[in-house]
């Protein structure tokens, strides 16, 4: 999976789930909300888009986080929650 194929999704994952993200909002939600409050419609859509088509390519929780990571997250939701759930 390189991020070339998922342009818009990597530049939301490094500019809102940077390994940084806590010192922003208090948790993942907020951080949703931030991004919904602060862009543009078509960027979300876009988004939006390609994080479906991620969701598609039915990897495993391995291959999940290994996807993003290299999307630019920081993100883990820890044990309660797969990666896809999130």
């Amino acid at each position: 999976m390189k991020r070339e194929h998922f342009p818009e999704l990597s530049q939301f994952f490094g500019c809102y789930f940077h390994q940084d993200w806590r010192l922003e909002a208090p948790d993942w939600e907020s951080v949703v909300k931030n991004f919904l409050r602060e862009n543009p419609a078509d960027f979300i859509s876009g988004v939006t888009e390609e994080l479906g088509r991620l969701l598609e390519m039915n990897l495993d929780r391995e291959e999940m986080r290994a996807a993003l990571d290299k999307l630019g997250s920081a993100y883990s939701p820890g044990p309660e929650m797969s990666d896809q759930e999130w």
